[in-house]
Order: structure tokens, then C-alpha cells, then sequence
């Protein structure tokens, strides 16, 4: 059945829309709670939101696949000493493409095998530790802007302090005189 209602401005906007037939619209609306499932003008508009929040959420879906394989690589990581930040790090120095998925299916169900790899994941680190610390040797780092406003302040400072130790002796003097 059909039920009628006053015309809304969401009903004005798209009424003439092409948009789905009456009876894709109810097919999709089983299962809506009151009239959102059988009134077909109250249907279209439900209808409408729960496929734009599905289409919103095959994409949060992922993000979230995404953080909790994330958290059982750290767990599985931390377990061996290294942290998450420093595991993919020291993956990506020693040249191993393992995705997330599959590093963390790995430290649920092969804890040895992780182990491995967690093992390699601590070589690459060191040796990335080793390779910054012979760069710092050759090119020494820039001082930042914050240290080098605290040496001229301190530079000024020793200026005024030496400047007004100057005129006390030339004060001193003059008395003597």
C-alpha cells in the first residue's frame, strides 16, 4: 500500500528524480521500522540515508581492517622488543614487503615465524641507527632556530655584564684619581 503524505521539501527536490521504481524502493526498505518499510514516499527517503551510510561505510570498514591489523602487529611486536614504528622501519631497511594483513595474521597464528621476522625487524633497525649516526658524522646537523636565539641571547648578555664591569673600572679609576 501506498500511504499519502504532504509533499516536504525533500519530496519536491526529488520527486521527479528517475531514481529506483515503487517496488525496488520497498524491496529495499524490508525490515524498516513503521512506515519507513511500507510507505513508499517515507521509503524512498530512508531508503536514500541507509545507502549513502553504506556507501560511507565500506570505507570506514576498511579503515578500521586497517588499525586493528596495526594493533596485532604492535602487540606482536612489543612481545619481541620492538616497537611498531620501529618494526615497520626496520621491514622496510632489510627490503620485506609484508603487508599489515599479513604480519598480523602471521603474529596471531605463526608466533615463531614472527619471531623471525621480528628478529630481521631489529637488524634493519640497527643497521638504519648505524647508517644516521656515520651521516651525522659527515654532515653535521643544523642547529635549530630555538638553541641558536638562547646562544645570542646569552651572547648579548655576557656583552651587557662585561659592559657594565667596564664602566665600574672606569668609575674606580676616575675616584683614584
Amino acid at each position: 500500500k501506498e500511504c499519502v503524505t504532504t509533499q516536504s521539501t525533500w519530496g519536491q527536490r526529488f520527486s521527479k528524480m528517475g531514481g529506483m521504481a515503487k517496488d525496488k524502493i520497498l524491496e529495499l526498505s524490508k525490515g524498516f521500522r513503521g512506515r519507513r518499510g511500507n510507505c513508499v514516499n517515507i521509503a524512498r527517503r530512508a531508503v536514500e540515508k541507509a545507502l549513502q551510510y553504506a556507501y560511507r561505510d565500506r570505507r570506514v570498514r576498511k579503515r578500521e581492517l586497517r588499525s586493528s591489523w596495526i594493533l596485532a602487529v604492535n602487540a606482536g611486536g612489543r612481545e619481541h622488543g620492538v616497537k611498531y614504528s620501529e618494526f615497520i622501519w626496520g621491514l622496510n631497511a632489510q627490503n620485506i614487503t609484508l603487508n599489515r594483513k599479513v604480519l598480523s595474521e602471521i603474529a596471531q597464528t605463526e608466533p615463531y615465524s614472527f619471531k623471525v621476522v621480528a628478529g630481521l625487524a631489529q637488524k634493519g633497525v640497527e643497521q638504519m641507527k648505524k647508517a644516521q649516526e656515520e651521516y651525522a658524522k659527515v654532515h653535521p646537523r643544523p642547529i635549530s632556530p630555538i638553541v641558536l636565539l638562547k646562544q645570542r641571547a646569552d651572547a648579548d648578555l655576557v656583552a651587557i655584564t662585561a659592559a657594565k664591569a667596564e664602566k665600574a673600572r672606569a668609575a674606580k679609576l676616575a675616584e683614584e684619581q
